[in-house]
């Protein structure tokens, strides 16, 4: 994928927020399930809004940035790596999020300031 593919990719989101949800997950130490914050709603529209603009001004809007693949992976800047070579495992438990994810929330509260 080349840089101009992604932000095609990316334009879908930023275009259309309000097409866009949010969930986040953690893996936690030691453990191989993936879990679901209980994020209170209040918190969502703004954590929402942080990623769609980080997207916006830090991908899309960045014309020095270059996506080039991880095994090629060199000491240059402003770049965004591809992922090309195989998943290391405190990752692919992420694999297992899906839209109907039934993954347990952690039901510690947290605030997001």
């Amino acid at each position: 994928m080349n840089k101009e593919e992604l932000n095609t990719s990316l334009n879908y989101f930023t275009e259309n927020p309000e097409d866009i949800g949010i969930t986040i997950y953690v893996v936690l130490k030691d453990e191989d399930k993936p879990k679901k914050l209980d994020i209170e709603s209040v918190a969502l529209p703004d954590l929402k809004s942080l990623f769609l603009n980080a997207i916006d001004d830090d991908i899309v809007k960045n014309n020095e940035l270059e996506v080039v693949n991880l095994s090629s992976s060199d000491d240059r800047k402003n770049v965004l790596y591809e992922y090309d070579i195989g998943i290391p495992d405190e990752l692919s438990a992420l694999g297992d999020v899906n839209q109907d994810d039934g993954h347990k929330c952690l039901t510690k509260s947290y605030r997001i300031f």
